[in-house]
């Protein structure tokens, strides 16, 4: 970072000073409910503590809100809605901070030594890869002109503070300028997580060879504001080129998806799967059946197994229907992946698929005949009973499912199950 602070002075470009950007006393907290101070989405901050955790450990991960998190004496002390900032509020990603914080959160990065370039490239890359991959390749197709017009709108949902327009476009590179909005400042250290940002869409669309190269920089002033005009070069790709790899990267996983939804898949692989549930669900009831007949009593243990076992046969008939639909498909794949989380909520679930809840919710309900709500909840009590049945106690199953609460927890079991989670590890 020192080398292209001296890099860009001695080309006599603009480099703010810590006289450039004086601090301002304030009197009171700002409310980052407000929305005039919400400039930067909290997925940027969740990724970001994310990938220095797992690059320095969770200690280092902490010191990129020093200076932050509920400290009435700082410079950046904010609340949201009358309450203080805590952990909590940056690693949702339902909220909205405002621009100094993310400066102050990138200065904490590269003072923890971190390469923010290798961080921008590593956030874009992990959401690239949450989103529908038939769409990008197609847009990589129609060009990089195209390509820049789709990250503007994806950016918008991460962050609010520039716009971007693009010129000089060839078949082996373009220019960019990052426009800052009025009244927004930036720093040398968001202009490289940019770059990493950028090449990691270029790089992950199948452009090779990707280089970014720092044109110029101009930080805002008390008249103008900052902007960044930034070269992007690659090795050139023919049409030819560019079709072997939406074929190679995109096609081949929906022939993949074709034959798992394919007749002959179901019946070597599922069929034999019900087919068994089946077979062991009438047995047991024919035992039950002849022992209630010499006993006269009702045997609630093994009634509770055929429930359980009925749940089973449900579940993998449900998987042969779901087999035959892609969206159900990405839906069962999303609930894997983010069922159990703290907090998950049907915004999420309608922002990661790109469409609103409304939406969202209608083809959820086609797919797998229920909104989006109701399959997080269903999702993490059927995880959570898999969990007792394997002997996990209660109170790590309700957290590791994301329930805020055991109590909460145990009163959600028994109405979707109709018994507590005590009674099924006695079971």
């Amino acid at each position: 970072m020192t080398e292209q602070l001296s890099r860009l002075r001695g080309t006599g470009l603009q480099v703010p000073t810590k006289s450039e950007s004086p601090k301002k006393p304030l009197n009171s907290p700002l409310d980052l409910a407000n929305p005039q101070l919400q400039h930067i989405s909290t997925r940027n901050s969740l990724s970001n503590f994310e990938y220095i955790k797992q690059l320095l450990g969770e200690e280092s991960a902490l010191k990129l809100f020093d200076g932050i998190l509920q400290n009435p004496d700082s410079q950046l002390y904010r609340c949201y809605q009358g309450k203080p900032l805590d952990l909590n509020f940056f690693c949702s990603p339902d909220y909205w901070y405002c621009n100094e914080i993310n400066l102050r959160i990138f200065a904490n990065a590269a003072a923890l030594g971190v390469d923010l370039e290798q961080m921008g490239y590593h956030t874009v890359q992990m959401s690239l890869q949450q989103r529908q991959q038939t769409i990008l390749g197609l847009i990589h197709l129609l060009g990089v002109e195209k390509i820049f017009k789709q990250a503007q709108k994806v950016n918008a949902l991460y962050n609010r503070t520039k716009s971007v327009e693009i010129y000089s476009v060839s078949k082996t590179g373009v220019m960019g300028q990052l426009q800052y909005h009025p009244g927004l400042q930036h720093s040398l250290h968001v202009t490289t997580y940019n770059i990493g940002c950028y090449r990691g869409v270029l790089e992950y669309l199948g452009y090779q060879e990707v280089k970014v190269e720092l044109l110029e920089e101009h930080f805002a002033t008390d008249t103008q504001p900052g902007s960044t005009m930034l070269g992007f070069s690659w090795k050139p790709m023919s049409l030819k080129q560019r079709l072997a790899m939406l074929l190679g990267n995109l096609m081949c996983p929906r022939l993949f998806t074709q034959y798992l939804s394919s007749s002959q898949c179901l019946r070597r692989y599922h069929q034999p799967v019900v087919d068994a549930h089946q077979y062991y669900q009438q047995r047991t009831q024919n035992l039950i059946t002849e022992l209630e007949q010499q006993y006269g009593q009702r045997l609630s243990l093994k009634q509770l197994e055929i429930e359980r076992l009925n749940d089973v046969v449900t579940e993998q008939q449900a998987v042969l229907t779901r087999l035959q639909d892609p969206f159900a498909l990405r839906a069962e794949k999303w609930l894997e992946q983010n069922g159990c989380k703290m907090g998950v909520s049907a915004t999420d679930f309608a922002a990661d698929f790109c469409m609103s809840e409304r939406t969202l919710n209608r083809k959820l309900g086609d797919s797998l005949g229920a909104p989006a709500k109701t399959l997080i909840n269903r999702y993490k009590l059927n995880k959570s009973r898999h969990l007792l049945e394997q002997g996990v106690p209660i109170i790590h199953t309700a957290e590791a499912c994301g329930f805020s609460s055991p109590s909460y927890f145990t009163q959600a079991f028994k109405k979707q199950f109709g018994y507590t989670p005590s009674e099924c590890k006695a079971s």
